[in-house]
């Protein structure tokens, strides 16, 4: 791996001859309610009543994300001087990250990330915040708006570049070098008009929810969502399946069944085994750069992940 670290970005390059694309995850310190967040994702007109803790925040948030989706996959025209394949994000442990998924070109990859950078400054974008609001249920304000953005003012950016690309450490450090000189300064004058959701509680799912650490949600997840079927979401050291009747069911996870999954789905990989979970992580924005150095510094084996998933059920 390597890393460079300047006072607004911290980047980090795994380069892996295994990987058929390149992901890039964009990430930053901020407010936002994943609960909300999925919501904007769906893009489906919501009737609450009263907004949920930090919604307003977490449409800047994603208006930051729209804008570099516009900017890279708005149009035929746009895809082909890109070449992005996919573009998603999330939140995790207070941290909102934007993965993209690009051919193995650097050069290319380069062109792409440089001409993002001005899009993480949505002062410009409140219409765009508008339409966020409106599918919550909420009334933009302009001054709340103000004070979103001005949350990001000292953004520090963390940058993770997972692919098949042969990059010398000269290079990787001219590539951060020239990321950094492009990250906007966000002057905005502070507004005083706090968004009255960011003094409310944070609600918590109603479905059965398990409790993780670190990077081992991964693995239990995924164990779960293979073994039942039934849909699984990670956010935050939280694993949430949708399922009332789960921790009945749960009860009759046996070590057999851990280990014909673990027989199944990760000793075929063998040496790919870390490689391919991190380039899925990656990919679908799973973990938060902390958690995801950790699982590539940690690199648990495929003995340990069953661990993980025996420890879940208490097994």
């Amino acid at each position: 791996m390597l890393t460079k670290s300047l006072n607004n970005i911290s980047g980090y390059i795994i380069p892996n001859k295994l990987y058929p694309n390149t992901i890039v995850n964009i990430s930053f310190k901020t407010k936002c309610n994943w609960f909300v967040l999925q919501k904007l994702k769906r893009a489906h007109p919501c009737s609450c009543i009263s907004l949920a803790y930090a919604s307003e925040p977490t449409c800047v948030a994603y208006t930051i994300f729209l804008s570099i989706k516009e900017k890279l996959a708005d149009s035929a025209l746009e895809i082909n001087k890109s070449k992005l394949i996919s573009i998603t994000c999330d939140y995790h442990n207070d941290e909102f990250i934007i993965s993209l998924q690009f051919p193995n070109s650097m050069s290319s990859i380069k062109k792409s990330i440089l001409s993002i950078m001005s899009k993480l400054n949505p002062c410009s974008k409140y219409s765009l915040y508008s339409e966020c609001m409106r599918i919550l249920n909420g009334k933009p304000d302009k001054k709340e708006f103000m004070y979103c953005v001005s949350l990001l003012k000292n953004m520090h950016i963390n940058l993770i570049i997972a692919g098949k690309l042969k990059l010398k450490d000269e290079k990787f450090y001219e590539l951060v070098d020239k990321i950094s000189s492009k990250i906007p300064i966000i002057d905005i004058e502070e507004s005083r008009d706090i968004p009255s959701s960011l003094n409310t509680k944070q609600g918590v799912s109603e479905f059965p929810t398990i409790k993780s650490s670190s990077y081992k949600q991964i693995f239990i997840s995924d164990f779960i969502q293979s073994e039942t079927k039934f849909p699984v979401s990670i956010y935050s050291c939280n694993i949430i399946i949708y399922h009332k009747k789960w921790r009945v069911l749960s009860e009759k996870i046996t070590e057999k069944k851990i280990k014909s999954y673990i027989e199944k789905k990760y000793k075929k990989l063998g040496d790919k085994f870390i490689p391919m979970i991190i380039y899925d992580t990656l990919s679908k924005a799973l973990l938060d750069s902390k958690c995801l150095l950790k699982l590539f510094h940690d690199s648990p084996t495929i003995s340990d992940a069953g661990k993980y998933i025996s420890s879940a059920f208490n097994i």
